[in-house]
């Protein structure tokens, strides 16, 4: 992963990575920083930068990885994406930014990021969409300099499949960057135009994916149906034999 990371850092500086990362902060943008909460953590391929610029909170945590400490000054703690250093529900918003498609093993991944969200708390998830020509311009692009370094893609569906598991509620869901993976960046502006057709007509061959999911609040008391169901019964044959409605709980 660390290597996947420093190569895909070296991607984001051509003219179609700098064009992914500028629509992705506009996604991001359009649905955090309407978020409440204190605590927002970022756990992202692109080490040192903070994806939502706009957003509200106390405190913005730039998550880096921990064998790359030596090049990304800026971030907050460094640590394994596996194992987060961070106490149990004290995050109120996490952004997984790329880091699903790269990790070894992104269920243990999403299981950490549900450890530290507070019951209430938002998952917000950037990815590639396997369903895409993303695909077939990855294959392409490992001829070519720099190269993209191996990842695996999950369809957005299996990962909405993946939170529903996890008791979380999918609020928003989407793919976007409708424009063709082309290198350059005079052919991607005059291509532009993709963007709101794609988002209007909400086709799911966008190059990336965007998922906002909401922890589902789990009582800590939950009355079991059984124990309603007894009760309702008792109840009922009071009332059938003209006695007071009482119920004494044993």
């Amino acid at each position: 992963m660390p290597q996947a990371m420093r190569q895909f850092n070296v991607f984001l500086q051509t003219d179609l990575g700098v064009a992914l990362i500028a629509e992705q902060q506009t996604v991001l943008n359009r649905y955090l920083p309407s978020l409440a909460g204190n605590n927002l953590l970022q756990l992202s391929v692109q080490q040192g930068r903070q994806l939502v610029p706009d957003v509200s909170v106390g405190q913005y945590l730039q998550l880096g990885f921990a064998s790359l400490h030596s090049t990304v000054p800026k971030d907050t703690i460094m640590a394994d994406y596996q194992h987060l250093p961070l106490a149990k529900d004290c995050i109120d918003t996490i952004i997984l930014h790329h880091v699903l498609d790269f990790s070894t093993d992104p269920q243990q991944l999403l299981r950490e990021s549900d450890r530290t969200l507070q019951d209430g708390g938002h998952l917000a998830i950037v990815g590639f969409n396997p369903l895409s020509s993303w695909s077939l311009y990855r294959r392409y692009r490992r001829r070519l300099k720099p190269a993209l370094p191996e990842h695996r893609p999950i369809r957005s569906a299996r990962l909405a499949e993946w939170l529903s598991v996890l008791n979380y509620q999918v609020l928003h869901q989407s793919c976007f960057f409708h424009r063709p993976t082309i290198n350059h960046r005079g052919s991607l502006e005059a291509m532009r135009f993709f963007e709101p057709v794609g988002r209007i007509c909400r086709l799911p061959f966008g190059q990336l994916y965007f998922i906002l999911a909401k922890k589902r609040v789990v009582p800590v008391n939950p009355l079991h149906s059984s124990w309603l169901e007894r009760v309702s019964s008792i109840r009922g044959a009071g009332v059938k034999q003209g006695q007071p409605q009482s119920y004494s709980g044993n």
